[in-house]
C-alpha cells in the first residue's frame, strides 16, 4: 500500500494529528514505503514556515518593546518589562531549539524590526521618524538588554 493512498489523504485532510500518529506508527515501525511522502513533506515544509513565523514573532515583540522604553522610559510599566524578559526568552529558546534558524536571522531581523517600529509607534502616539529607521541594536545587545526597574510610584488620577 502507498501511503499516499486515498485512505491516507483523506486522513490528512480529516484529521492532521491522527495522520502524523500513523506516520510516526509507520516510521518506527519501519515500513516507508507505506508513508504518505508528498503530504509528509508538505507538513514538514510548513513546519519550518511556522519555526521561522514564530521567531520573526518574537523578535518583533521584543524590539517593539525595547523601542517603547527608548522612546517613552516615563511610561514604562511592569507588563512592559515582562514582555522584554519573555520575549528575550522566546527567542533564546527558539534559536537553542532550532540553532538553524539562525541562519534566517539576515533577513528576519530587519523585518521584524520594521513592523516593530511601525507598531510602536502606533502604540506611543509618536510618529514613525521618532524611531531609528534601521535596527538600532545587534541580536546579542536586544537580548542582553536588561529592563529598567518600573516607576514604583502611583499614577495619579486626573
Amino acid at each position: 500500500m502507498d501511503g499516499s493512498g486515498p485512505a491516507t489523504r483523506s486522513l490528512y485532510e480529516a484529521d492532521e494529528h491522527a495522520w502524523m500518529l500513523q506516520q510516526l506508527a509507520l516510521l518506527n515501525q519501519g515500513r516507508v514505503h507505506e508513508l504518505d511522502a508528498t503530504h509528509l513533506a508538505e507538513y514538514l515544509r510548513d513546519m519550518t514556515k511556522s519555526d521561522r513565523r514564530a521567531l520573526r514573532s518574537h523578535l518583533t515583540r521584543l524590539f517593539q518593546h525595547l523601542l517603547k522604553f527608548e522612546a517613552q522610559p516615563g511610561r514604562a510599566t511592569r507588563s512592559w518589562r515582562l514582555s522584554v524578559i519573555e520575549q528575550q526568552q522566546r527567542v533564546h529558546d527558539d534559536l537553542k531549539d532550532a540553532p538553524s534558524l539562525a541562519n534566517y536571522l539576515p533577513e528576519l531581523l530587519p523585518d521584524a524590526y520594521a513592523t516593530a517600529r511601525r507598531f510602536a509607534a502606533q502604540e506611543t502616539g509618536l510618529p514613525l521618524s521618532a524611531f531609528p529607521a534601521a535596527l538600532p541594536w545587534s541580536l546579542d545587545a536586544a537580548l542582553a538588554w536588561e529592563p529598567p526597574e518600573p516607576n514604583t510610584q502611583p499614577r495619579r488620577r486626573r
